[in-house]
């Protein structure tokens, strides 16, 4: 019985790994795709080459699309980590969870989180508040797993823009 546990634990992790892999070429190719744009988009004089997430809406409609691949390239780039983590699954079923702990800005992170839902906020007819931060923390870098911290924000404010009824979502 336990042979046969250990098994189909194999099989299972090696059936995880092989749907991963088939997934992450599409994704990394949409990943190669949105630099792709970008670039085009620089070489015509629209827009800069590198995107970002924190263009307002209504800035220009180079800004704008600017934006829009900032956003893009971030949600792969989540994907992609999302990705590692099954793929890492077995490491996490023996209690060596990972963590990639480093410097980051709690503002740029909730900036980007926010850019992130900008748009199912917007379509749900939600207004999306990131309220500002105190001066101090505004400025302060803190020291942890910024993905995995800015996946759990993400989920929060997913969650707040999925089940809201009334007319704001606030974080």
């Amino acid at each position: 019985l336990l042979s046969l546990e250990r098994l189909a634990t194999t099989q299972r992790r090696r059936c995880l790994r092989y749907v991963m892999h088939e997934v992450r070429v599409p994704l990394n190719a949409v990943k190669l795709g949105i630099a792709s744009i970008a670039a085009s988009l620089d070489e015509l004089g629209v827009v800069a080459s590198t995107p970002s997430a924190t263009t307002t809406p209504g800035a220009g409609r180079g800004d704008e699309i600017h934006g829009i691949l900032g956003i893009l390239d971030r949600a792969v780039t989540s994907m992609g980590d999302t990705l590692n983590d099954v793929l890492s699954f077995a490491a996490i079923e023996e209690g060596r969870l990972e963590l990639h702990c480093e410097p980051f800005k709690l503002a740029d992170m909730l900036a980007s989180v926010e850019a992130t839902h900008r748009a199912s906020a917007r379509d749900k007819g939600i207004a999306l508040t990131v309220h500002a931060l105190d001066a101090p923390l505004s400025r302060a870098w803190l020291y942890g797993d910024h993905r995995r911290i800015g996946g759990c924000v993400s989920n929060f404010v997913s969650n707040a823009i999925k089940f809201s009824k009334k007319k704001s979502a606030e974080a």
